[in-house]
């Protein structure tokens, strides 16, 4: 079992690993890959800020435009049903959803986050549009950009910070404690925003930056040997089903520890 506050308090990058990935996403940047897809950012951006400017312009939010605005995400790909419910018709989610951006777009930078969010909305959604609206001041935290930070780290078994997708709370909790991590990560690719996009850099690129990283070292995993495969699949059997009663016990320590920033590896379980 490990804690988050300790894992941030202890962290310690790669700069080796660092520099390459550094060098792989500047090529990055200048394909046509990468090229699509800072212009598929910049468009994100421009849409999230005029949509959620001030109290006013969400207040003026159709059903269909917040849908949209939902869908552009990349916390919609894990999740959905927040903008099925909104363009369903759900109109109590609708009203409750929009006071909601109404208060997130308040939160000072390095403040914490709304306690109370929808339903539905986590981590991922909240940090997105936040950024999306101000990326000077707001960093993006779900699965990739946490596994992007992971694939950083000087030593990956001792310093892993558990998915967001699974432990919210610590995460709503332990925001404000990320940022020197985002602001070193911003300040190594500074220079290769400056030179290839001839702009200041963001806590957006920063979200680029690791989101590439994600899935580089995705992509390594896939070419690994037929003999490192066989190890994961040998692996992957060793692990039984949990019995009924003891998936109990897993829950309830999950519930008693999840909101201090505790997280239980799945893998020693």
């Amino acid at each position: 079992m490990a804690r988050i506050e300790d894992i941030l308090n202890n962290w310690k990058w790669d700069e080796e690993k660092i520099r390459k990935y550094l060098e792989e996403f500047e090529k990055f940047l200048k394909s046509e890959k990468g090229q699509n897809d800072v212009k598929n950012r910049s468009e994100k951006l421009k849409n999230a800020q005029e949509l959620l400017k001030d109290e006013e312009s969400i207040e003026s939010l159709t059903s269909e435009k917040l849908s949209e605005l939902l869908k552009a995400t990349e916390a919609y790909r894990g999740k959905r049903r927040p903008a099925s419910r909104i363009e369903k018709g759900d109109e109590e989610y609708f009203k409750e959803f929009k006071a909601w951006l109404k208060s997130l777009i308040k939160i000072n930078p390095g403040g914490q986050l709304p306690e109370k969010n929808p339903e539905d909305i986590g981590i991922a959604y909240a940090t997105e549009l936040l950024t999306l609206r101000n990326p000077k001041e707001f960093y993006l935290i779900n699965n990739a950009s946490i596994e992007g930070i992971n694939n950083l780290a000087r030593d990956p078994k001792d310093q892993k910070f558990p998915p967001p997708g699974i432990y919210q709370d610590p995460y709503f909790k332990f925001y404000p404690q990320f940022r020197p991590l985002f602001d070193y990560l911003k300040e190594k690719i500074k220079p290769i925003i400056e030179k290839n996009l001839n702009r200041e850099v963001d806590y957006y690129d920063v979200d680029q930056f690791l989101y590439f990283v994600t899935e580089q070292n995705g992509e390594s995993k896939k070419n690994k040997t037929d003999e490192s495969q066989d190890k994961n699949k040998e692996s992957f059997n060793i692990a039984q089903p949990v019995k009924e009663s003891d998936a109990k016990n897993e829950l309830t320590l999950h519930k008693f520890f999840q909101y201090q920033g505790f997280y239980f590896d799945q893998g020693l379980i």
